[in-house]
């Protein structure tokens, strides 16, 4: 997500700096996202009723734990 040209541009040209991420594969897609936006200096809430894995509730509910604890305040 972050990779893609202009996003990063289009974030800091309107001061955005908390950002709401949901999606499909909590414990890939979405984690993957809320680690490089919380590496860049965003702050990140991650919609847990908006996320869903396809490998199954347990690594859903693992994977909002590790965000819970290492990226969300």
């Amino acid at each position: 997500m972050f990779k893609a040209p202009g996003f990063t541009v289009f974030l800091k040209k309107h001061n955005i700096s908390r950002l709401f991420l949901c999606g499909i594969d909590t414990d890939s897609c979405v984690l993957a996202s809320a680690y490089d936006a919380f590496d860049l200096g965003y702050e990140v809430k991650v919609i847990k009723n908006l996320c869903k894995s396809h490998s199954g509730d347990d690594f859903d509910n693992a994977a909002m734990k590790i965000i819970d604890k290492s990226i969300q305040k």
